[in-house]
């Protein structure tokens, strides 16, 4: 018998102990009562050790984990193959602050590696636990519009803003604690940008003031934290010139010879193999702001704290 296994049972006898014990105190020792004999089985699901919690995960004939990972990962294939059955006259927002590369070859339905594209088979329900703090944020502070479609007919973007206000424009985003190098993601500005000036310029809005609401994502005790910034109408122009290139690039079906120097959007893309062939024969003029932008400017007033 291992250290383990005695520290086990002797913390089970610890519980039976204790249970006859709080059944003295309170005198009641009628029918409805769980009796001691009735309580042991318990003692088999009592984790107290690593190695009794490795076995728990063995113990169960009712549920089977590797069945749910199983159904996590088709169902993430499923509605990715869904995704690209249909046609999108549009670029999106999200595009268009990603690699034009990768979105060339998904929206030209290149083959991809599934196991590797869907290695973290509980995406859905991370992006869901998201979507919670998300939605709490959005219906509880009272924007005047939220979930905002704006769409260029200009540049033939599309997106959807998370809230607006005002001259405000909002977006609210996830982050984790322990991986929070840099104050904000400059992608994230870009996308409120972008539609900023989808709003002003074709929508008749005056917006200028970009808003990055923060929530810590594993510690929902943290408030969460606002950032504002100015608009920057030639960031917002620099930006919607790649939906016009990569336009081009798709009816032309050719290969974007521009990519993301974002070393983390590179590490996770299912596309790696097709970019390392395809060679950046040059650079394109209209790339130069996107992947060596200047940092914008904060505005001067200090992070907000909400609630």
């Amino acid at each position: 018998m291992n250290n383990g296994t005695e520290v086990f049972l002797k913390e089970a006898n610890e519980f039976e102990k204790l249970l006859h014990y709080l059944q003295k105190q309170s005198g009641n020792t009628s029918n409805s009562e769980i009796s001691i004999e009735e309580i042991k089985p318990l003692k088999n699901y009592t984790i107290s050790t690593p190695d009794a919690f490795t076995d728990s995960l063995q113990s169960s004939k009712g549920f089977d984990v590797s069945l749910l990972r199983k159904n996590a990962k088709e169902k993430l294939i499923e509605e990715f193959k869904s995704s690209q059955q249909y046609e999108r006259p549009y670029i999106s927002i999200t595009e268009l602050v990603s690699c034009p590369r990768q979105v060339y070859y998904s929206r030209k339905k290149y083959q991809v590696d599934f196991d590797k594209m869907f290695n973290f088979v509980y995406l859905k329900l991370a992006a869901n636990i998201g979507n919670s703090f998300h939605n709490f944020i959005q219906d509880t502070y009272g924007f005047k519009e939220k979930e905002k479609t704006v769409i260029s007919e200009q540049y033939k973007v599309k997106g959807r803003l998370d809230a607006t206000q005002a001259n405000f424009v909002y977006e609210i985003k996830p982050v984790d604690e322990d991986k929070m190098k840099d104050p904000y993601n400059k992608a994230h500005y870009d996308q409120a940008v972008i539609g900023a000036w989808i709003l002003n310029n074709e929508y008749n809005y005056y917006i200028d003031t970009i808003t990055l609401i923060y929530y810590v994502r594993n510690n929902f005790r943290k408030n969460p934290i606002a950032l504002d910034f100015p608009y920057v109408p030639s960031r917002a122009i620099e930006l919607l010139s790649i939906a016009s290139y990569l336009h081009r690039c798709l009816q032309d079906n050719t290969v974007p010879t521009i990519k993301t120097k974002d070393g983390n959007l590179c590490k996770y893309c299912p596309y790696t193999g097709y970019c390392t062939n395809d060679k950046l024969e040059s650079v394109h003029k209209e790339s130069s702001l996107i992947y060596n932008s200047k940092e914008p400017e904060k505005k001067k007033k200090e992070a907000v704290i909400l609630f």
